[in-house]
């Protein structure tokens, strides 16, 4: 009876460390928790507080390294600001939020950072094709100031002699 006592007890002890998860270092730990994750452009606050990488998840740090220039967003609701902080660049995002109205009335425009980040960086997104738009449209005015029939024969002339 002993030596079955003491032969399930070493099956059983044998079992328990065979099952036992592999111990995992702190540095180990990090950096598979790191992998393929996105880092901040840029040192980010919203609403004051500052927004660590390591809290956001890749679409928020996607979305933050998005954004390129201030402004103001949903209905001017959100206000956007990129600033230069001596040789670091600053990326504040602001809304009311002081009163349980105001969280109500963020609540009803965006579900999450996630959710504000993207309807952001779109706004953003349309304001770029309208300056490119534009800009596009001013060289062609500044092209056609200067064609005229007289400029083209006087450059022709020019290059014939």
């Amino acid at each position: 009876m002993q030596d079955f006592a003491t032969l399930l007890g070493n099956a059983v002890a044998e079992g328990m460390t065979k099952n036992q998860p592999k111990k995992k270092t702190f540095g180990q730990y990090t950096r598979e928790r790191n992998a393929g994750r996105l880092k901040l452009t840029r040192t980010c606050f919203q609403n004051g507080f500052h927004l660590d990488e390591m809290n956001l998840s890749n679409k928020e740090i996607q979305g933050l390294n998005g954004i390129d220039h201030t402004g103001r967003y949903l209905d001017r609701f959100v206000q956007i600001i990129v600033r230069e902080e001596g040789a670091d660049a600053v990326v504040e995002i602001r809304y009311p939020c002081k009163s349980q109205d105001q969280r109500n009335e963020a609540a009803t425009r965006f579900r999450s950072l996630e959710h504000l980040l993207e309807q952001v960086t779109a706004a953003q997104d349309i304001e770029r094709a309208e300056a490119a738009e534009v800009e596009e449209h001013k060289v062609a005015a500044r092209r056609k100031f200067g064609d005229t029939k007289a400029y083209r024969d006087a450059v022709a002339n020019a290059a014939t002699k």
